[in-house]
């Protein structure tokens, strides 16, 4: 399995106004929203931020679903899949890509695509997978979620991938929704477990260069 690198060329700098300034010398493309000073930056996660991205993943997973469930279990998910091991397990592993998106130099979402196939029963051959991507409420509607999913994109594109797919709770259907506006199509389903609760899934499939 390929390992996601960061890339040796200068990367451009893309603003709203669609301007692009001189490259840059690293990967990190830095995005000014006129709508706000603050500065957006779009980054691959490091071994360093393990900490903060327990946290942020803690949150932003208990702002999706809070009061949809039983607090039991999702607090039983949370304690599971996003204390600190779990999440520097997840950064070091060389079949996941992490991306963090900075507002004003604090973690506000993040995306996660790895290494895994798509369900059996779709019937479809799909070898990646957007695992995660997750946004503050707070910088919702700006712009910031549609840069997180093009970055998404180029991390599975980095993979030698153009179709991608993924898993969205058929209740969100503010999710289901944005993931369509950007391509994505339903291309069967499978259970989600979250404590003591079954759950399903829609499964979704994409072409990255769409996005």
């Amino acid at each position: 399995m390929a390992e996601l690198t960061q890339s040796k060329k200068p990367a451009r700098v893309t603003r709203l106004d669609g301007r692009l300034t001189p490259p840059l010398n690293s990967n990190v493309r830095r995005h000014q929203y006129m709508s706000f000073s603050a500065e957006i930056v779009v980054r691959n996660g490091e071994r360093g931020d393990a900490a903060g991205l327990s946290k942020v993943g803690a949150r932003l997973f208990r702002q999706t679903y809070q009061g949809k469930m039983p607090s039991i279990d999702l607090e039983s998910y949370v304690a599971e899949d996003f204390n600190l091991e779990q999440q520097l397990a997840e950064l070091q592993d060389p079949n996941v890509t992490t991306l963090l998106v900075e507002k004003a130099g604090e973690i506000v979402g993040y995306a996660q695509v790895r290494q895994n196939p798509i369900p059996a029963s779709t019937g479809l051959n799909v070898a990646i997978e957007l695992w995660r991507i997750y946004l503050e409420r707070s910088s919702q509607g700006l712009g910031i979620g549609k840069l997180l999913l093009s970055r998404a994109g180029e991390a599975v594109r980095s993979r030698s991938e153009d179709q991608v797919w993924l898993g969205v709770w058929e209740r969100n259907l503010g999710a289901i929704s944005f993931y369509e506006k950007h391509g994505f199509h339903i291309a069967g389903s499978q259970k989600f477990n979250i404590g003591a609760e079954v759950h399903n899934d829609l499964v979704m499939v994409g072409s990255a260069g769409a996005f």
